[in-house]
């Protein structure tokens, strides 16, 4: 098991107030300041963290766990061009992928506990159902 890692959610109650933007340079700031960094687009309803990014359509997300369970999940880990710096795309824009069971939240939560980096940050969707709660109660 990794040693323990710093997990910063930035969530809000509405969509568009700039949750995307903080928490994408914030994790670059960070992963200038040679920490090693893992972003997370955890919005698994209408995820777009990528584009932020510049990253084109990402060919790996949670869906892939969530769909297959053996999937290697460090095949999740998409280079940012940025060093220090991996990010996770979201489930994607799937009817039902914004309602993920506890199942899944907890795969989530093992995932997020189990890499080797120092600090993940969680782009959260809006507002507060149960999913984004479970997520930041992880912490």
């Amino acid at each position: 098991m990794a040693s323990e890692v710093n997990i910063i959610a930035v969530g809000g109650g509405k969509g568009g107030i700039g949750k995307s933007v903080i928490c994408t340079n914030l994790a670059i700031g960070m992963a200038l300041s040679d920490q090693k960094v893992v972003l997370m687009d955890t919005d698994f309803g209408a995820s777009n963290l990528h584009a932020l990014l510049g990253i084109n359509n990402p060919l790996t997300g949670f869906q892939d766990i969530f769909n297959d369970t053996n999937t290697d999940k460090n095949s999740l880990l998409i280079d940012t061009g940025v060093s220090n710096l991996k990010f996770v795309s979201g489930a994607g824009d799937n009817p039902g992928s914004a309602n993920i069971d506890s199942e899944k939240i907890n795969t989530v939560i093992s995932f997020i506990k189990n890499l080797a980096t120092d600090t993940v940050l969680l782009d959260l969707g809006p507002g507060t159902n149960y999913n984004i709660l479970d997520t930041i109660l992880s912490n």
